[in-house]
Parts: structure tokens; sequence; C-alpha cells
């Protein structure tokens, strides 16, 4: 069994700090925490930290502290965080818009991949509705592969 949090190396220039292994929002509020608290009391060297949904990177500069002592200063932050003392949660909702000037590109889609609109709106939003946090699909490459994909998981 694995015990958390735990920092681990990645490559000579990072550490992550792991909390859990799944996805949930207690290790969101730990990761959180974690970053308020370095934001807070800096570690010489860091150059910058990126929270996901169950840890923290931290990155340094080894020319200014070494492995042994970021280490050290992570541990001694993760005795210090509270995560009873983060800000109160903001939500922000960005409707989504399909066809017109807001989506020139419907019709196109649609018919691409040998879909009607309505198909491809029901499909994002199926996407949406299992946990997708962002309807652009267009980046990662077949529309209707990453639709049907996660429309159907």
């Amino acid at each position: 069994m694995t015990s958390y949090p735990r920092i681990l190396p990645v490559g000579d220039t990072a550490f992550t700090v792991e909390f859990g292994a799944a996805i949930e929002e207690r290790l969101v509020a730990q990761v959180q925490a974690l970053d308020a608290e370095l934001a807070t009391h800096p570690i010489p060297g860091v150059r910058e930290t990126t929270p996901s949904y169950r840890a923290l990177l931290v990155v340094y500069a080894p020319q200014h502290s070494s492995a042994l002592t970021v280490r050290a200063a992570l541990e001694q932050a993760l005795a210090r965080m509270d995560s009873a003392a983060l800000p109160e949660k903001r939500r922000l909702e960005i409707p989504v818009h399909y066809g017109g000037s807001d989506g020139p590109d419907l019709e196109e889609v649609a018919r691409s991949h040998g879909l009607t609109p309505a198909e491809v709106i029901a499909r994002v939003q199926e996407y949406l509705k299992r946990g997708a946090t962002c309807p652009i699909l267009y980046p990662l490459g077949d529309v209707k592969l990453m639709i049907d994909t996660f429309a159907t998981q």
C-alpha cells in the first residue's frame, strides 16, 4: 500500500508531490493547499509549480538549490499546509453555442463524419456530461473518434 503524500523526483530539476492515485475533491484541495503554502512561503530556487487533480509538480533550478534542500523544504511545507485555509471556490461557466456565427463549422464537422448537426451536438453534450471540462476536440485529432470514445465510456 502506497503512503501519501509522497515526494518523487521528476528528472533532475523537479519533484512531484502526490496526494493519491485517484481524482477526488479532497485530493484537489490538498494540492491547492500545498500550492498556496508554497506561494506564501516560497522555496529558494523553485521556478514554478503546476497543480493537477492529485499532485503538484515543483520545478526548481538546481544551480540555486540542491535536490536535498528542495525536498526538505517540501516536507516542511507539507507539515505546515492547511487545506482549511483555502479561499472560497468560484465557479465559472462558459456557455457552449452551436452553429451560426458561434460555430460556423458545425455543418462541415457533421458532414465530414457522417453525422447530422443534431448528432454532433448530442454527442458533445454527452461527452461533457461524462466529466469532460472542454468540448474543444479538434486539436486532439479525429473529432468523430473523440466524440464516440468519450460519449460511450
